[in-house]
């Protein structure tokens, strides 16, 4: 009979490590300092399969001799996987460590998986089957700002463990030895780094470039600042001007509306669009353009698709715009491919913290409609199958330039 061994196994990763090999069928031994949850553990795995074999190991692995006589106790099992999952972080600068809590760490993340690791590669190196997990973490490929400490031990595991892989692999060793490197959890794990209750999961630090001019960064102590209101002002009267120029005879009232809309719209959409990891250069020609990555582009190509549907409604044309898509030609093609992408580019962006992911595609999407009105008649279209089929396509392009909008936060206008 064989065993995967499990550390840590009480809690967090180790406690689902444990259900899921035993989704797998394997026997199980679960070591872990606190018995009564080790015992729950154990019954939640014997709804899974009441026939595995599953045996408990009370033990605190930041105690040396307990490593030992861990490894000694387990000498009468036969193993087949073994996973050193115990370890504890600490939180806070270096100057105020607690050293004896930093002492059990060192102890639990570094000297007991190395010892157990030694142990068992010893004995198991050359058997078919066999395998060693060790457990690092982000923390261990780039340091955690107050976590130092314990990004170093995770350093240690993740660098020890691969040596001893390639080293097992040049050696023609049968044992696969691997790291896994999580990011945060929701485990105990925090709470006990922290020394605190009920530690908030949901929360995430995302940090932004700095914004600066063309001809150098914001400051405050020397007057080199933009207060919000007078960008928001100055987008309005930018906007206003625009509007005047492109389409006069619109009513005043709908003109300061227009101008609201497309101004705010147009500050935060330079703010959205950008990639918020790098520095940010603020050029009011670039913020209220209506030529490239900008809102109000964006905002025009919806009105402009607007102005469709205004003149099939004018002249009473008839249309249907949820026909079938006729793909009579690349440009056809090519933005239906690119109204089919939106909801993988939502959800990566959601998953990235990266606004400008959805930025960035909406102006591809802008840019390939725009090529696609100027090659193609629509409103003019003889063919009544193919009307139908662009007039669905320029539908779903407003809805997904809309709804894309929508999501940063900017309102669209029907005509500017």
């Amino acid at each position: 009979m064989k065993y995967t061994v499990i550390t840590g196994a009480s809690t967090g990763i180790g406690y689902e490590a444990a259900l899921a090999f035993a989704g797998k069928n394997k026997n199980l031994i679960i070591v872990a300092r606190n018995k009564e949850k080790l015992e729950h553990l154990k019954e939640e795995i014997k709804k899974i399969n009441p026939d595995l074999d599953v045996i408990i190991k009370v033990s605190d692995l930041s105690v040396s001799e307990n490593v030992y006589k861990l490894y000694e106790d387990l000498k009468k099992y036969t193993l087949e996987t073994w996973i050193n999952n115990a370890g504890f972080g600490n939180t806070g600068l270096v100057k105020d460590q607690n050293l004896e809590k930093i002492e059990a760490m060192l102890h639990l993340n570094i000297e007991a998986l190395t010892i157990l690791s030694t142990l068992f590669i010893k004995d198991y190196s050359d058997t078919e089957g066999s395998q060693l997990i060790n457990v690092s973490s982000v923390g261990g490929y780039s340091v955690v700002d107050n976590n130092v400490t314990y990004s170093a031990t995770k350093f240690y595991v993740s660098a020890f463990t691969e040596g001893a892989a390639q080293e097992l692999k040049k050696r023609g060793g049968k044992m696969q030895v691997k790291v896994l490197a999580p990011a945060a959890t929701e485990t105990e794990f925090a709470n006990t780094a922290m020394g605190i209750d009920g530690f908030d999961y949901e929360k995430v630090h995302v940090w932004f470039g700095i914004m600066r001019f063309k001809d150098g960064i914001f400051s405050t102590r020397l007057g080199n600042i933009i207060k919000l209101n007078d960008l928001l002002d100055e987008a309005k009267k930018e906007v206003r001007k625009t509007i005047e120029i492109k389409n006069p005879g619109i009513p005043d009232d709908e003109k300061e509306k227009i101008s609201e809309i497309v101004g705010i719209g147009a500050i935060k959409y330079f703010d959205l669009s950008q990639n918020r990891t790098s520095p940010v250069i603020f050029e009011w020609e670039k913020v209220l353009s209506f030529e490239g990555n900008t809102g109000p582009y964006l905002q025009y190509t919806y009105a402009r698709i607007m102005s469709v549907f205004r003149k099939l409604n004018g002249e009473n044309i008839g249309y249907n715009e949820e026909s079938e898509i006729i793909l009579e030609s690349d440009i056809e093609r090519d933005l239906s491919l690119m109204l089919l992408n939106f909801p993988n580019i939502v959800v990566k962006a959601g998953e990235t913290y990266r606004p400008n992911l959805i930025a960035d595609y909406l102006f591809e999407t802008a840019k390939t409609f725009s090529t696609f009105y100027n090659q193609k008649h629509i409103a003019n279209e003889t063919d009544l199958a193919l009307r139908n089929s662009r007039i669905t396509l320029a539908s779903k392009t407003a809805h997904v330039l809309k709804a894309g909008l929508d999501l940063l936060g900017i309102k669209t206008v029907d005509r500017m």
